[in-house]
C-alpha cells in the first residue's frame, strides 16, 4: 500500500476526530478523509472506505497539505463555488 503523505499531530488528530462527528455531513467526511490518510491509508483505499471518487480525496490531502505550505485545519473549509453561468 502506498502511504498517503499526511502526518497528523496530537492536536491535529483530536481536532479531526471532533470534526468527524460535526453535524455537517460534508465537513464530517472532509475529517474523516484526512484522518485516514493520516493513518496511511492509500487514496483508493480512503476512497473506497468514504464512497468519494480519488480526485476528491486528492483534493482534501492538497487543502490539507496547503499545496506545499504548512499544514492547516484551515484546508477542511469547503472550496468556494465559482459563480453558475448557465441560464442568465
Amino acid at each position: 500500500m502506498r502511504k498517503s503523505g499526511i502526518e497528523l499531530n496530537d492536536a491535529q488528530t483530536t481536532e479531526l476526530i471532533a470534526l468527524s462527528d460535526s453535524p455537517d455531513e460534508e465537513l464530517a467526511r472532509r475529517a474523516r478523509i484526512v484522518l485516514s490518510l493520516g493513518r496511511g491509508n492509500s487514496i483508493r483505499l480512503v476512497a473506497a472506505e468514504e464512497g468519494a471518487g480519488k480526485n476528491t480525496v486528492s483534493r482534501r490531502k492538497r487543502r490539507f497539505l496547503g499545496e506545499g505550505r504548512r499544514r492547516s485545519l484551515a484546508g477542511m473549509a469547503e472550496d468556494p463555488r465559482p459563480p453558475s453561468t448557465s441560464g442568465t
